[in-house]
Order: C-alpha cells, then structure tokens, then sequence
C-alpha cells in the first residue's frame, strides 16, 4: 500500500495546523545546512589536495607518494583548477549564508546592473577557453 502523500503546490493554502510557512521555512533551513556541510566537506578536500600536489609540484614527497601524481599531464594545470574550485566552493558558501531577504535584494541589484541572475563576474565559456592541445578556438 502507497502511504505517500503528494506535496501541494506552495500556493495550496496552509497545511493542516495552519503552519506551512514555518514547515517550509524549516525545510528550507535544514537543506541549506546539509548543502553547506557537503560544501565544507568539498573545500576541505580540495584544499587538501592542492596542498599534496603543491608538494609534489616542489618536490617534497618521496618517490611512493609522488606516484599517483606522475601520471597528471601538467600538474600545475591541475592546481590552477583546484584553486578555481575552492574559490567557487567558497563563492557558493557565501549565497547558502544569505537570507531569503538578502538574496532577494542581490538578484534585484544584479537584474538593475543588466547581469543575469546568479552570475558574478565574467565567466569562461568553452568556446573562450583554451583546447587540451593549447590551441583556443579557431
């Protein structure tokens, strides 16, 4: 037997306790805190791994440790794009720490300066980045 009962629409109305507002609140909460602890899992490990390959990279691991390393094409490649994934881990840190009103007024802030929402900066596209054979696009 299905004991799975749809959820309604946000629109539907309270549920019954007339406390949907503070449910979805609640929801909305505990997911930011499990989203900013797999965030914070993920910027550990990056660091961590930027940190063993800037040893490798300098030659302070011994033979058994640098091994996994030697068959990176180009490990300081590799570190640029750890350093770019702890600055967007941290990017992305920073907008689960806003509030509903804070983010509110970003997007307003971001739609007047004529960015689409969500963006900060410029962005790399993968027609403007640069091929595996170091050649960009033609």
């Amino acid at each position: 037997m299905n004991t799975h009962q749809p959820t309604p629409p946000a629109d539907a109305g309270p549920a019954p306790g007339g406390e949907a507002a503070s449910d979805a609140e609640a929801d909305l909460k505990a997911r930011r805190a499990q989203r900013l602890a797999v965030l914070d899992l993920v910027g550990m490990m990056n660091v961590q791994a930027a940190e063993r390959l800037t040893q490798y990279i300098t030659g302070q691991l011994s033979d058994a440790e640098s091994e996994p390393f030697r068959r990176l094409p180009d490990p300081v490649m590799a570190l640029a794009r750890l350093t770019r994934s702890i600055r967007r881990t941290v990017l992305l840190q920073e907008r689960l720490d806003e509030d509903n009103e804070a983010r509110e007024q970003r997007l307003a802030a971001e739609k007047a300066a004529g960015r689409p929402s969500g963006s900060r900066g410029a962005s790399i596209t993968n027609s403007a980045r640069p091929k595996a054979n170091g050649h960009g696009p033609p």
